[in-house]
Formats: structure tokens, C-alpha cells, sequence
């Protein structure tokens, strides 16, 4: 915005050194019409009249072509700081999401160099991989199938989606838009799909009671990535979840 203003401010005074450049032209025409009239009405002494009429004429004519240069050195100078206004840097691992006076363009900016208009504003945002883990004190608390609960560990790596930068940006507007779509979106989806897909795990299949096939913690790890892409409306791409362990509560663990 200050590149914008700085070219508008020298555009204006390059129109102004124009506006100047034509007045000077028509004192110089004025200047030389007053000497030919001089001239054919002999009302000059020696031709001082003359002289100094033509002499006046050359001085604006000089001062006009300074005029003249002086826009043009101006004009020159916005168009620099417009050609460098106009351009923008992305960061590798990033996107660029384009706003015009608040409103969201819906196509994205690629890392390197792009353009923009000139009253653009770049929001860059976070598409690295991001790697939630949740273990121990924040591990993921689940009710399994005979209604007792469980602690599960896993994994989820995640990022943007590219092609919904700007959707995101909408609906995520802040400081750092990957923070708040974590914790607003990310966060709350993969808990959710951990409770729905465990919500059918049989705690008796940890220690192969009553044959019982062992859980196949991978299994259960696909079933909650997959639920997971479709409750983030293809705002997210789940790189991958991982299910370490199941911790059961004290009450299963005593039937086992």
C-alpha cells in the first residue's frame, strides 16, 4: 500500500510539472506574438523591445522543456515503484492468498515470484506438513463398544489444502489461519472420527479373549483418516494417522 501511494503522489506531481510545461509554452507563444507585433508596428527602441520579448519567449520555452524532463523523470519513477509494487514473493512451502480491499480472491499464489495489482495485499500461509501427536496427558479419550472408556495414541500429519487456501482464509481469518484452522477444524474433526470409529472396538481383542482377532491398529488408523477427510470439506489433506496404542481404562483392564 505505501508503493501505491508513493507512485500516486509522484503521478501527481508528474501531471502538475505537464500542467506547468503548458502554461509556460503559452507565455513563450504569447512572448513571441507580442514581438512580431512590436516588430510590425516599429514600437521598440533599437529592438530593445523586441530583444527582451524574445528573450522572455526563450526563457519559458527553456523552463518548459525542464518541465517537460521533470515529468517525465517522475512518471518514470512510479512506473519503477509500481513495476516492484506489483510483484511478490512466496516463500517455499507457502501459499499466497490475494485480498482487494478485504475481498478474497479465490485463486492462490505459487511459491517464487508472482504479480499482483497494485492495491493487492499477499497473505502468506503455512502449507508445511503439520504433525499433531496426541499421547499421555493428551491422549485422546474414546468409549469403546462395551460402553467403557479408553485412551488412545496416535499421530496425525496433516496440512492445508492448497486449492482451498483462500476458502480457508475466509473462514479462518487471523494472524496465522493453519493455527486457527487446527484448532478450530483439525483438532476437533480427528477427535470426533476417533470416538465414532472406536465407538465398535471390542476391548476383549486386546488379549485375544474368547478368540478374538487382535485389533489391527492400522486398520483402525485408515478407517479414522478416512472419516476425517470427509468431516474437513476438503479444506485438509491428511498426510496420515497413526494409532500407537490403546490404554484401557481400569474397569477393562479388570475383565481381561
Amino acid at each position: 500500500m505505501f508503493a501505491t501511494i508513493m507512485t500516486a503522489i509522484f503521478v501527481v506531481l508528474a501531471i502538475g510539472a505537464f500542467v506547468v510545461r503548458g502554461m509556460l509554452k503559452q507565455d513563450a507563444a504569447a512572448a513571441r506574438a507580442k514581438a512580431e507585433d512590436a516588430n510590425d508596428n516599429r514600437r521598440y527602441d533599437g529592438g530593445t523591445e523586441k530583444s527582451d520579448l524574445l528573450g522572455k519567449a526563450d526563457a519559458a520555452d527553456n523552463a518548459s522543456t525542464a518541465a517537460f524532463a521533470s515529468a517525465m523523470v517522475l512518471l518514470g519513477i512510479a512506473g519503477i515503484i509500481m513495476f516492484f509494487a506489483c510483484q511478490v514473493s512466496i516463500q517455499p512451502k507457502q501459499v499466497g492468498v490475494v485480498t482487494t480491499w478485504g475481498k478474497v480472491h479465490e485463486q492462490t499464489l505459487s511459491p517464487g515470484w508472482n504479480w499482483k495489482g497494485p492495491f493487492d495485499k499477499v497473505t502468506e500461509i503455512d502449507a508445511t506438513t503439520q504433525t499433531d501427536e496426541y499421547k499421555g496427558d493428551s491422549a485422546i479419550q474414546v468409549r469403546l463398544k462395551d460402553g467403557n472408556t479408553a485412551e488412545i495414541y496416535t499421530t496425525v500429519r496433516w496440512s492445508i489444502s492448497e486449492e482451498e487456501a483462500s476458502k480457508v482464509y475466509s473462514e479462518f481469518r487471523s494472524d496465522d489461519p493453519t493455527e486457527s484452522l487446527r484448532d478450530a477444524m483439525v483438532s476437533t474433526q480427528f477427535k470426533a472420527a476417533a470416538n465414532a470409529e472406536f465407538a465398535g472396538f471390542d476391548p476383549l481383542s486386546l488379549a485375544g479373549i474368547d478368540g478374538s482377532t487382535p485389533p489391527d491398529y492400522k486398520a483402525l488408523a485408515d478407517a479414522v483418516k478416512s472419516r476425517m477427510e470427509q468431516e474437513t470439506e476438503g479444506l485438509v489433506k491428511v498426510r496420515s494417522v497413526t494409532v500407537s496404542l490403546i490404554k484401557l481404562d481400569k474397569r477393562s483392564q479388570k475383565h481381561l
